[in-house]
Formats: C-alpha cells, structure tokens, sequence
C-alpha cells in the first residue's frame, strides 16, 4: 500500500530522522543521476529567479531498513549468447583451467547448491547435461589490475567478468564487456539452463548471490557495484504512475511542508 503522509510534523520527524545519517544508493542510480541533469538544466535556465524551492529540485526515492531479515539481492546469471569466433565450447573449458579449477558435475539443478556460501564459485552449463562448478584459484586473484577498489575486486561478479569475459574470452576492460552483445543477464536458474539446451545460448554462468554486507562495503569505498548485480527482492513495483507538476502548482501547503 503506498500512501501520502500529509503531516507536517510527521515529515519534519522523517527529515529529522534521516539527516543525521547516511543513504546508500542501492539501486535506481541511473534515474538518479538524470534527475540531476534535468534540475541543473532547470536552474541554469532559471538564472536569478532560482529560488530552490521548485518541484524539480525533489526526487521520489523509495527507502527500506538495509539491515531488515527480509531483505535480499537475488542472484544474475550470465549468459553467453555467442563465443568469440575461433572459440569453442571445448577451448572455453581449456582457457578457464588457468584461473579455475574445474570439477564436473553429474546434474546440472545442482549447481546452485554446489556453489552457494563460496566465495569466487560459480557454475557453468554447456548444455546436453554438461555442468561444471568452478573456483577461482586463489593465488591468482592477484592478476586483477582493474582500477577499482579492493572492495570491488573481491566481488564474485568482478572475478567472474575479468577472468572469463576478459582473460578467457578476450572482451577486454568493464566498457567494452557492457556493450558486448554477446552476454545476457538473467535470474531464473532454470531459464538459463533450457535456453543453453535449446541452442539460444551457448553457455550459462550461475552466480550466487550478492550479500547487503558487500553492497555497503563497496559504497564505503567510494565505488558502485558492477551491473546487472543489485536485483532486490522485494522490489518496489514501478512505473504506475507518470505526473507532470506545474511550477504554480508547487505553492500549495503540502509542498511546503516538506520545506519546513
């Protein structure tokens, strides 16, 4: 239920509340950073009659307790929708034992299972009932040079891209991996398992998931979290409602009440 809290009181407590503390940004950055290109178009076309108390100097956010039991970022798998060409299957399997150590599995529904609570462990699917789980060898982690923070070096999704997509299969640094069209990103386990058996992919990469711990230690760093990796459950439902305020109709007494 989603409800408009109309008491001045009641909102400077929320603001009373919230000033004294931090505010991570675990999701929805994107639409954030627009919001602040449109308001400082906004106030540059304004001049001097900025005031400051215009409706576009406010963003809806959505905020949740990020130490709640019921809160939880479900995993992202990663799909390779196409290998590099000269690169099969078999080569795959061959360029990741550097890095990886790599056991066969029986049953590919396993995987999650198998992998779950282990850092730098992921599963792989190269479909007719071919599963592996892989590990990263530790004494390699050394080798990646991404400059980035530790925090996010340690990330299972940052091992993932550096030495598979990067070391294993060539798609060379984190800009070049986002516009490769070659990896699809997603959540349902056994979605990524019938689409490798259909031929739609080629192979599936299971990850497990990301933990709230790691998403505050990487904020604390003064990094973000590597994409397609905060999948929030339960996640708000949005997109309902569109709204276009006009500037006179920001005078009324329930917009300034947020301004008390």
């Amino acid at each position: 239920m989603l409800a408009v809290i109309q008491d001045a009181h009641v909102i400077r407590r929320f603001q009373h509340v919230l000033a004294a503390r931090q505010i991570i940004l675990a999701d929805g950055h994107h639409r954030y950073e627009g919001s602040l290109a449109y308001r400082l178009a906004r106030r540059q076309a304004a001049g001097a009659a900025y005031t400051g108390q215009e409706a576009w100097n406010y963003h809806l956010m959505y905020l949740t307790n990020a130490a709640a039991d019921d809160l939880r970022i479900l995993p992202t798998h990663r799909l390779l929708l196409d290998l590099p060409e000269g690169v099969s299957q078999a080569e795959l399997l061959t360029r990741l034992q550097p890095y990886f150590t790599v056991l066969p599995l029986d049953d590919p529904y396993d995987l999650p299972e198998r992998i779950a609570g282990k850092p730098w462990a992921f599963g792989l699917y190269l479909g007719d009932g071919q599963a592996y789980k892989l590990r990263l060898r530790p004494e390699v982690h050394a080798q990646l040079d991404w400059d980035t923070t530790p925090e996010v070096k340690a990330l299972d999704l940052t091992v993932l891209h550096f030495f598979v997509l990067e070391k294993a299969l060539g798609v060379v640094g984190p800009e070049a991996q986002r516009q490769w069209s070659g990896v699809a990103y997603v959540r349902n386990f056994s979605e990524c398992l019938t689409r490798v058996d259909r031929g739609e992919a080629c192979a599936a990469f299971i990850t497990n998931e990301v933990t709230m711990d790691e998403v505050e230690r990487v904020c604390h760093s003064g990094a973000v979290m590597p994409p397609k990796s905060t999948f929030f459950y339960p996640k708000t439902i949005g997109g309902f409602l569109f709204t276009s305020i006009r500037d006179e109709e920001t005078t009324s007494p329930f917009y300034a009440a947020f301004r008390s």
